[in-house]
């Protein structure tokens, strides 16, 4: 069972500093509103990874976020590991006349049992909070 979700942001920043805030650890613990983060690694100034904990639902979760690929500072696609919800995202950054445009596509699936309850829950929380998260990432500017 899968869902696809889709978001767009604008900055008054450019491209390569919204990029800069964006491999920031701490600017992810906030874009996706994790309870605390355990751990991450970074690939020279790039982000690489982020280990996690969160309560998602009734259960506390330890997941990672790992960046798959990236080409600074256009693009960075992510898989975040939750245990029974995988997300495939990808954060595209373009050039506007005065800042920059950030297109933020995720692939939702759920594995397991009750995966057919599980993904909508998440799906709508994502879908809530995404938008005022991303406004928040002008914190990081």
């Amino acid at each position: 069972m899968s869902s696809q979700l889709r978001f767009t942001a604008d900055y008054d920043a450019p491209r390569l500093r919204v990029w800069t805030a964006l491999q920031l650890p701490e600017t992810w613990t906030v874009l996706t509103g994790v309870d605390e983060m355990l751990d991450y690694q970074m690939n020279g100034d790039d982000l690489a990874s982020i280990r996690w904990r969160s309560k998602i639902g009734p259960r506390r979760v330890n997941g990672e976020t790992r960046v798959e690929a990236s080409e600074r500072p256009d693009f960075m696609t992510m898989v975040v590991d939750a245990g029974d919800v995988l997300a495939l995202t990808t954060a595209s950054l373009f050039d506007l006349e005065a800042g920059t445009k950030v297109d933020v596509v995720g692939q939702l699936e759920a594995h397991g049992f009750l995966s057919h309850l599980i993904l909508p829950v998440v799906s709508a929380t994502i879908e809530r909070a995404m938008p005022l998260a991303l406004q928040r990432l002008n914190d990081f500017l």
